[in-house]
């Protein structure tokens, strides 16, 4: 939080057999606002990643800046098995999001994550693929 400018953007998207917008896109200034978001957030049973990946695209799109850097950061295991679930899918819907500007960087998390459904995420949508041991990090 501390590398965002008060007029960033930012969204918190939270999917599992669910979709819902905890923070709607709004500018960066209240931190609180989204660390107690980030806070409240607790793992769910399914993963609807491509469903979580398109509705935090229509947040970006809210507030769309062809002039700053547009990106959805992905934290998932990855274990797609809620909505779309077919890999070559979502890497589809990923690169449509790149073609509107839109980039997709994605941390998997956890030890048993898709790791290539993730990093091929990133790839087709022009981002980064990180991964994440433990939730603390």
């Amino acid at each position: 939080m501390n590398r965002l400018r008060p007029d960033d953007q930012l969204a918190i998207v939270t999917y599992d057999d669910q979709i819902a917008t905890s923070v709607p896109s709004t500018a960066a200034r209240d931190q609180q606002r989204f660390l107690d978001a980030i806070r409240a957030l607790v793992p769910g049973n399914m993963t609807d990643l491509h469903g979580g990946m398109v509705r935090g695209y229509e947040e970006v799109l809210a507030h769309f800046d062809e002039k700053k850097l547009n990106v959805i950061v992905l934290l998932s295991d990855g274990l797609a098995n809620r909505g779309v679930t077919v890999p070559a899918e979502i890497a589809r819907r990923a690169a449509d999001c790149r073609g509107h500007g839109v980039r997709i960087s994605t941390m998997g998390m956890g030890v048993e994550y898709d790791e290539d459904l993730l990093n091929g995420i990133a790839q087709s949508a022009g981002g980064n693929y990180y991964y994440v041991g433990e939730a603390e990090s």
